[in-house]
């Protein structure tokens, strides 16, 4: 289970860090599960292609570790693209929101697609050339990058405040 939660200010993240989840029913000899501590972020960049609204039936989030700010600016541009260029059209994908964490050290995509399967096909599809040597820089080709690793999530609920 995935919680993302994007609050307005350091204050709004301190209360609602100090308000955190409560640990889980127990099963006998203790809790099921802790709660994670949770790691700020701040939304570096985002990259949503042209067309139409559409609802994620698929949250994919890569995550690497990183050497430092430089490092982090390094992943982004080859995650996103270059800052000036239109965003490179993959089918299935909505959008792709890149987060780094404020001590320095990760990079999170939070990826929106259409379905599990569309993500599917991205990953274990033929790429391109273009895509083979953007998939290599991604996962292996920078140094002070680590590549985590990614997970998929299906969207069960959203909340947004009215404005």
């Amino acid at each position: 289970m995935l919680t993302y939660a994007q609050l307005t200010s350091d204050d709004a993240h301190r209360d609602f860090s100090r308000s955190g989840p409560e640990p889980c029913p127990t099963a006998g000899a203790g809790p099921i599960l802790e709660p994670a501590e949770p790691v700020r972020y701040r939304l570096c960049r985002s990259v949503v292609p042209d067309g139409p609204p559409r609802t994620p039936g698929c949250i994919v989030i890569p995550t690497f570790d990183v050497d430092g700010p430089e490092r982090q600016r390094q992943i982004i541009s080859v995650i996103a693209g270059p800052e000036d260029a239109e965003p490179e059209a993959v089918p299935g994908l909505i959008s792709a929101h890149v987060h780094i964490s404020t001590d320095g050290t990760r990079v999170l995509n939070y990826a929106e697609w259409t379905d599990e399967d569309a993500h599917r096909h991205m990953v274990g599809g033929i790429p391109t050339d273009h895509q083979a040597e953007r998939k290599a820089q991604i996962t292996t080709g920078t140094p002070g990058v680590r590549f985590t690793g990614y997970k998929r999530y299906h969207l069960h609920h959203s909340l947004t405040r009215g404005l």
